[in-house]
């Protein structure tokens, strides 16, 4: 099946398991999930989507947003508790925003290429939070929140205009990993434990 219209939501209700959503291209305003607990869930494998949203509920496990390249106006979560969750792998997203809400464990936000206006976290207390694994981000931000444990900012290269987090009591915090940082901000907020600063050329403790 190709480019359906307005195609609003593929479930109501509760405890999927093993769904996949679509398999197709240029799906247009999708939203793939409304409700609680599906286990094993795989949101989208295609092309370019706009509009799209894959899960609005609680507690899924094994999530897989999508598995692709260039979304527009993608929301990979709203809710709380993700477990082994993956917003995204692929290239060039706009206007990406991997997660709202509280409390993911294991979370990786973003495997790939040159993102433009990411942002990787909007909640609380994420634990062994990767924000991207790739090169070159245009004006990303790592987080928004408070309490990370064993975060990430960023693995790769020449990042442009990138903040590393906005908050406070971060523990076990590494900015940046790669060569070449270009307007970079490592923390705004208080009270950072454990906080790794990349030069480029090696690892600052602070």
């Amino acid at each position: 099946m190709f480019r359906p219209s307005n195609f609003t939501t593929t479930f109501l209700g509760l405890r999927p398991s093993n769904l996949t959503t679509f398999h197709a291209l240029r799906p247009c305003d999708f939203t793939a999930f409304h409700g609680i607990r599906p286990s094993n869930f795989s949101a989208f494998h295609g092309l370019r989507p706009s509009n799209f949203t894959a899960f609005h509920g609680l507690r899924p496990t094994d999530f897989t947003a999508f598995h692709g390249i260039r979304p527009s106006n993608f929301s990979a979560f709203h809710g709380l508790r993700p477990s082994n969750f993956t917003a995204f792998h692929g290239l060039r997203p706009t206007d990406f925003t991997a997660f709202h809400g509280i409390r993911p464990s294991n979370f990786s936000a973003f495997h790939g290429l040159r993102p433009s206006n990411f942002t990787a976290f909007h909640g609380l207390r994420p634990t062994d939070f990767t924000a991207f694994h790739g090169i070159r981000p245009s004006n990303f931000s790592a987080f928004h929140g408070l309490r990370p444990s064993n975060f990430t900012a960023f693995h790769g290269l020449r990042p442009t205009d990138f903040t590393a987090f906005h908050g406070i009591r971060p523990s076990n915090f590494s900015a940046f990993h790669g060569l070449r940082p270009s307007n970079f901000t490592a923390f705004h907020g208080l009270r950072p434990r454990n906080l790794l600063l990349s030069t480029g050329f090696g690892l600052v403790i602070f």
